[in-house]
């Protein structure tokens, strides 16, 4: 039997998905975004939530038969239309407390006026990946306002789902651009190209992050990173204490992490992000996938707070036993900042 788009239910299996993150989760306030229920004349937001998860579904590292995401009671009309649409799509669904887990899923829904005219922009997220755009109201229908943008994955063709809008978008429209990590501006760029030619955006040559095979710490016994960091000079550092066995952040640590990101300038410093986790572990392999899972969420909470993918540089340092180089359950993060070597 054909199954129904999302613009048309939130229903069955979908339905029973948000009775158990309303039942089995509290809601995460600063991780939820998305209108409430509107006049009649905002975006239709299960249109918008089909079109962007529709997006996501197509990034191998998210595929929907091999991702299991984690999602906090939906509290907007946006909210739930995007965890039907994830369900619909076929991803697992993990009712979680809180903002935790590789796969976390974040989404809003942001209105603004600017030099253009008014716009509201939406976003949805799972990890480190999202995807975004505008959308406006033309004579009662729901139509793309902007070209979809990409963050956090490497450059491939997509075919966007378009055709569930009435009216047909503008040509400028119609495309994808990739970015190393979520764009949180609001403003479109140049150089976007059709959604089956997208090109992938340039990285900052000076990290070279992304050719980098990362190794564990405690084995490497120096930073993957070692040459880069030669160039740079230690301005701040600061430890993230995690609760045994847990990827959980935490309000006091989202604290740090924002002072970090107000205090990073990007024309001279990256952050280095060490995952820890050294001793006993309840979880098969826990220390591996504890240390890589931290380092992963810190850099998810910096992206989404605004930096690009290649200012963290992550990595782990794991093993079986406790040693004093790095905390036993927690994440290093230092502000680095390139010497003047003129």
């Amino acid at each position: 039997m054909e199954r129904e788009t999302i613009g048309s239910r939130i229903g069955s299996r979908a339905a029973g998905v948000a009775l158990l993150l309303l039942t089995g989760a509290s809601v995460s306030g600063c991780a939820l975004f998305g209108l409430q229920d509107g006049d009649g004349n905002e975006p239709d937001p299960a249109l918008i939530a089909d079109n962007l998860v529709n997006t996501l579904t197509q990034l191998p590292e998210l595929d929907p038969a091999r991702t299991t995401v984690q999602v906090s009671a939906p509290n907007t009309v946006f909210g739930r239309h995007v965890v039907a649409g994830l369900d619909d799509a076929g991803y697992g669904i993990q009712a979680v407390a809180e903002d935790q887990g590789t796969h976390y899923v974040r989404y809003r829904a942001e209105r603004a006026e600017t030099e253009r005219g008014e716009r509201t922009r939406y976003r949805v997220a799972i990890g480190a990946v999202s995807v975004e755009r505008d959308y406006r109201v033309v004579s009662g229908d729901t139509l793309p306002g902007s070209a979809q943008r990409v963050g956090g994955a490497e450059a491939r063709e997509l075919t966007l789902n378009d055709e569930l809008f009435a009216g047909e978008p503008l040509a400028d429209f119609t495309m994808a651009s990739f970015e190393p990590g979520p764009n949180l501006s609001g403003e479109d760029e140049p150089g976007m190209a059709a959604a089956n030619v997208a090109p992938a955006a340039p990285a900052r040559a000076s990290v070279e992050s992304e050719a980098l095979v990362r190794q564990n710490l405690f084995e490497l016994r120096r930073s993957n990173y070692a040459p880069l960091f030669s160039e740079y000079e230690d301005i701040r550092a600061d430890t993230l204490i995690f609760a045994n066995d847990s990827l959980v952040l935490g309000e006091a640590n989202k604290r740090l992490v924002a002072e970090y990101v107000r205090a990073l300038d990007p024309a001279t410093d990256v952050l280095s992000v060490i995952g820890c986790s050294h001793g006993r572990s309840a979880i098969d392999n826990g220390n591996e996938l504890l240390a890589i899972g931290r380092a992963n969420r810190v850099k998810e909470a910096l992206m989404f707070a605004g930096l690009d993918h290649d200012q963290v540089l992550e990595e782990g340092c794991w093993a079986g036993t406790y040693h004093e180089v790095f905390p036993r359950r927690g994440v290093v993060l230092t502000l680095k900042r390139r010497r003047d070597l003129g």
